[in-house]
């Protein structure tokens, strides 16, 4: 597929082809990988801490899909940033508190795939 002087026409053709498909069947996965929870309450930060699990940190954050802006977060949910995402579950009495956009913090959560 090379001569000397690099890859010929074809050979360009097949990788472009190659890395298209590739990016379509990744797309298709993450879209796919957690549909029970899609709408559950997320917030969307620009920052999730998750060094300390179970606690996690999402700062400047915007709250969606019925999630509180501020006190404590009762019931399951999501925090998601461009680098992650993590769900919380509810941990007595609550399963977290929230202060936006400042911060919103979870107990006991764990990594998800998005």
């Amino acid at each position: 597929m090379t001569t000397r002087r690099g890859w010929t026409a074809a050979g360009r053709w097949a990788a472009a082809t190659a890395a298209a498909l590739a990016l379509v069947g990744a797309a298709s996965a993450t879209a796919t990988a957690d549909p029970a929870h899609e709408h559950e309450p997320t917030y969307r930060c620009v920052l999730l801490e998750t060094h300390e699990l179970p606690f996690a940190v999402g700062r400047f954050c915007e709250a969606h899909h019925g999630a509180p802006h501020e006190g404590p977060i009762f019931g399951h949910f999501r925090i998601e940033s461009p680098r992650g995402a993590v769900r919380c579950e509810v941990f007595r009495p609550f399963s977290g508190f929230a202060q936006l956009p400042e911060r919103v913090e979870g107990r006991f959560c764990h990594h998800i795939v998005r």
